[in-house]
């Protein structure tokens, strides 16, 4: 059985991105602004009219491609201090370790790599093997399609399952990497 979208499935999938350290509250605005893009991308605009550049050439009135154009910015501008992008595979790995270190999680830095899908794979690995509070973690790709870049959350290993669902019924680019 489908499941319809809905404010709280919203709610619970950035929450779940920012690997619950985004609360209710916190994330509400949030939802609000992604519901106003879904429910009425023109009056999102004229709300947010420095967003126009996202839908250029999109008809609003006739497809609802505009709509998820501007949830997929939402998600990429909302969520940044969850988010790591970056554009070369090395970059990417080095800045989430960076940002793991920020949150107390030690890993180990990788060796010399030559593809993202041999850091992923890296970086997955020592996320997973983490215990206690921190642990275990995966990676879950995240393609905005307005940038070149690549962007990685970290999100708790046993939400995975749940993100990619939720992420796919508000037709998101989010995936386990």
């Amino acid at each position: 059985m489908a499941i319809e979208p809905t404010p709280k499935h919203l709610n619970e999938l950035l929450v779940l991105l920012c690997d619950r350290r985004l609360s209710n509250e916190e994330a509400a605005p949030m939802v609000d602004r992604a519901l106003l893009a879904l429910d009425d991308p023109a009056a999102y605009i004229n709300d947010y009219p420095d967003d126009e550049w996202l839908v250029e050439g999109h008809d609003l009135e006739a497809s609802h491609a505009g709509s998820i154009r501007l949830l997929q910015w939402i998600v990429f501008d909302e969520l940044q201090p969850w988010l790591t992008c970056g554009e070369k595979p090395d970059e990417v790995a080095e800045r989430v370790i960076d940002r793991l270190i920020e949150d107390g999680i030690a890993v180990n830095d990788p060796p010399p790599l030559s593809t993202l899908e041999d850091y992923r794979c890296y970086l997955n690995e020592q996320l997973g093997a983490l215990e206690g509070e921190h642990g275990p973690k995966e990676l879950v790709e995240f393609d905005t399609g307005l940038i070149d870049d690549v962007g990685f959350f970290v999100v708790s290993k046993g939400d995975v399952a749940r993100i990619t669902e939720l992420a796919g019924v508000f037709k998101l680019r989010i995936n386990a990497a």
